[in-house]
């Protein structure tokens, strides 16, 4: 899976459209308006990565790829083996990836949300746009940590967060 979003091929099938939205089995739309983040015009949304035992990326991070928003422009430029950041990065990933034990390679959403920002001027949110957008591992942590306690458009790996979720989605309370 990782290998197939970190293709250029795969992003280039999508090159009539501007954005992709990624939607993983394990997701769930809460409700609200995919159209507000669309115009907010990042390069990728996805939810806050918030994990205790992080040792290999910051805390918390913008970008769980699960339910994540795309624009497809950046992702072609950003994965082209033959594109600029590719020539000026191709280093810096080797050994961002040899010092993480691969990590970026095994998880895409790693890679777009952690280390392209941090080689590219890559346009994502802040902490509360990911959270508007979705949440993913800790929700109950995230919850408590956004304004007002508000519900994402999106949740992501819901599963996981069952008790959570049961609590604020009456369809999951059986």
């Amino acid at each position: 899976y990782s290998k197939l979003l970190l293709s250029y091929d795969f992003w280039n099938s999508f090159k009539e459209h501007k954005y992709a939205l990624i939607y993983q089995t394990d997701g769930y739309c809460i409700g609200g308006n995919l159209k507000q983040f669309i115009e907010m015009d990042y390069d990728y949304i996805g939810g806050p990565i918030i994990s205790p035992n992080a040792r290999w990326f910051n805390v918390p991070a913008i970008g769980n790829g699960g339910v994540s928003l795309r624009k497809i422009e950046t992702m072609l430029e950003v994965t082209d083996p033959n594109g600029e950041f590719m020539k000026c990065s191709k280093e810096d990933i080797d050994r961002h990836n040899k010092a993480n034990g691969n990590m970026y390679e095994v998880y895409e959403d790693l890679y777009f949300a952690q280390l392209v920002p941090m080689l590219w001027e890559f346009k994502k949110p802040k902490f509360d746009i990911g959270a508007a957008f979705s949440f993913d591992m800790n929700a109950d942590y995230v919850y408590d940590m956004v304004k007002d306690n508000k519900l994402p458009l999106f949740a992501h790996a819901y599963d996981k967060n069952i008790r959570f979720w049961q609590n604020h989605i009456s369809e999951l309370d059986n």
